[in-house]
């Protein structure tokens, strides 16, 4: 099912003004980051390098336009770990280079949610009533436990 919605996804990132590379980045800096100053989410820009290269087969120069170009959208910001972070040990670290999930990247992310939920809405509405009332009694639970299980099991920054 998910191959078929795929197309769908590419389409709203970019009607969001994303591609879908980019929609990955924030996506892993306000889920895998760390609470930074300014409640910014921050990964260190190694982490984001390695993670380019591994999953989108970047190289150095590629990882550094990519994060150009999210600065220049205004939705990232490529800076020193602050002495406060530092303290902290941000990722474990107490210095070096971190990139910011800015305010404006985090409702980029919001309105990419909003129209994934609108999606998955629009495909629901179309499934008879019928056959809509068994999944919300058998299969909802189900799909609640498997979160709930991937919650306890991969907690997000939030329990960090």
């Amino acid at each position: 099912m998910f191959a078929k919605l795929f197309p769908d996804l590419i389409r709203i990132t970019e009607s969001c003004d994303l591609k879908a590379v980019e929609f990955f980045t924030l996506w892993y800096l306000k889920n895998r980051g760390d609470q930074g100053d300014d409640d910014q989410w921050v990964v260190m820009r190694k982490e984001v390098t390695e993670l380019l290269k591994k999953e989108v087969n970047y190289e150095d120069k590629d990882v550094d336009q990519h994060l150009r170009r999210l600065e220049r959208k205004g939705l990232v910001l490529r800076r020193r770990m602050t002495a406060a972070e530092a303290h902290r040990r941000v990722r474990g670290e107490d210095e070096g280079a971190v990139v910011a999930l800015l305010t404006l990247g985090t409702e980029k992310l919001e309105e990419v949610k909003s129209s994934v939920n609108q999606l998955f809405a629009d495909k629901v509405l179309i499934v008879p009533p019928a056959l809509r009332k068994p999944f919300s009694k058998v299969a909802l639970p189900l799909i609640i436990k498997v979160a709930s299980h991937l919650l306890q099991t991969h907690p997000g920054p939030e329990s960090r």
